[in-house]
């Protein structure tokens, strides 16, 4: 191996991008609409009938997603309330329920795949609940379900495109297509959901609340200049040149998935005689998390990030942030699992693109450490 290529800083995560996604765009921008608009309405159809579902409604992120599912909650249910997430997660999940003024109530995951334990969410359920908030972590199914009717699930499907069964849980779906994600367009959400009302009601917030979007109104080839704003909303909508790109990735999803599943099997082959906890089976492997002995986690980091390899924490729990006010030792022991967990984990490279010859450089410089600990 050449030097410059043992120098050469290895990515955490990355997107792919084929001569397809390139003409995708370029017919976008050649033909002079960019904003919401057909193909808008294609990716959206077409995701639907990914998902399974009735209806999908395109956004800007997976964060705006989970805030207007939220807001769709409250509007059915005439209250606001408490919502249960984890804390082992990007800050998106809680975020959606400071921003409509509800409670965040922190549920423990399960030790195995990190998700939230089902358990523990039946213990934080109060009268106060209005929704849960489970992530697929990593890809892996989440096993939380609506045990209570009056409960809404809304499933945080940011790492799950391609999981099966995800987005079939939950009364509504936040998907992510960040420019890391498994289907990557730079940035751009998603909510999915076989609720008509909760469907409407996510399209008029997304644009200001405005009740016909741009191309609505230009479709019979007259622009009309007219429309009514019923509410205040949001500018959460997505737009074409980021569904052009995402049609093209949501036909590449089963090849680029299956990139991902190669990396993970000869990542779990290399590491299966050294004191590593592999991960569990993913259905969209976003991400390949091992566990270490704590002692050796951040020296693990360390020697890798001197290897130019790019390593991460996927996550320090929202709880250790300030915003969120825990007294950590009172109330962090309430979450045994996560405390535990994270202190643990390693996030290692896997992308599509990622090449054998660097993923050969990972796993020597992981084996490296441990044979020299």
């Amino acid at each position: 191996m050449a030097i410059q290529d043992r120098n050469k800083l290895i990515k955490l995560l990355g997107p792919s991008c084929s001569a397809e996604e390139i003409k995708a765009v370029e017919r976008v921008l050649r033909s002079g609409w960019w904003g919401l608009g057909p193909v808008t309405e294609a990716f959206e159809q077409a995701f639907a009938k990914f998902v399974g579902v009735h209806h999908a409604v395109a956004l800007n992120s997976c964060t705006a997603a989970l805030h207007l599912s939220l807001k769709a909650v409250i509007a059915k249910v005439g209250r606001k309330g408490s919502v249960i997430v984890p804390a082992l997660t990007f800050i998106s999940s809680a975020a959606a329920a400071l921003y409509e003024g509800c409670e965040v109530v922190f549920a423990d995951v399960d030790e195995r795949t990190f998700c939230l334990d089902p358990a523990d969410v039946r213990r934080k359920i109060t009268r106060d609940t209005i929704a849960i908030i489970p992530m697929h972590y990593a890809g892996v199914l989440s096993g939380v379900d609506n045990g209570k009717s009056h409960i809404t699930i809304i499933e945080d499907c940011a790492h799950a495109a391609g999981t099966p069964g995800a987005g079939k849980t939950g009364k509504l779906s936040a998907w992510s297509f960040h420019a890391v994600k498994n289907i990557a367009t730079g940035d751009g959400g998603m909510v999915t959901t076989d609720d008509h009302k909760a469907a409407e009601f996510i399209r008029r917030l997304r644009w200001m609340g405005i009740d016909r979007s741009t191309y609505q109104r230009s479709k019979k080839g007259k622009y009309d200049w007219e429309y009514d704003i019923s509410q205040l909303g949001y500018k959460y909508h997505s737009n074409d040149i980021m569904s052009a790109i995402a049609l093209v990735q949501l036909r590449r999803l089963k090849e680029l998935n299956s990139k991902r599943r190669a990396i993970a099997e000869r990542y779990n082959k290399a590491f299966r005689d050294l004191p590593i906890k592999l991960p569990p089976e993913s259905g969209s492997w976003h991400l390949y998390v091992i566990r270490v002995d704590k002692r050796y986690r951040n020296r693990l980091i360390d020697f890798l990030r001197k290897r130019n390899i790019s390593s991460s924490v996927h996550y320090k729990p929202l709880y250790y942030f300030p915003m969120f006010g825990w007294n950590i030792k009172e109330k962090g022991k309430s979450l045994p699992k996560t405390e535990k967990i994270w202190r643990e984990i390693v996030s290692l490279p896997i992308f599509p693109d990622l090449t054998q010859a660097e993923q050969r450089r990972v796993i020597t410089a992981i084996k490296d450490f441990f044979y020299n600990i």
